[in-house]
């Protein structure tokens, strides 16, 4: 994911295939995160995408934003 955005933003010529293979690993991975913890995207953001679970724990995918693993909020 984060070398998709360096490549974005490097002056590739291929922009938009760039950005559909970003939009297509974001979505692998709501996917997962919803299927593997029970939990639904409360907020896709403008920094780490937020979940949900329905045992009711706040999920930070830190991966989307900073490259960190996924977390409990606390």
């Amino acid at each position: 994911m984060i070398a998709s955005i360096k490549k974005l933003f490097s002056g590739s010529k291929e922009v938009v295939g760039v950005a559909d293979r970003y939009v297509a690993g974001m979505d692998q991975l709501q996917v997962e995160v919803e299927n593997e913890q029970d939990a639904f995207l409360l907020d896709p953001g403008m920094g780490p995408m937020t979940y949900i679970t329905r045992d009711g724990r706040v999920l930070l995918d830190m991966r989307t934003w900073d490259g960190e693993p996924m977390r409990e909020a606390t």
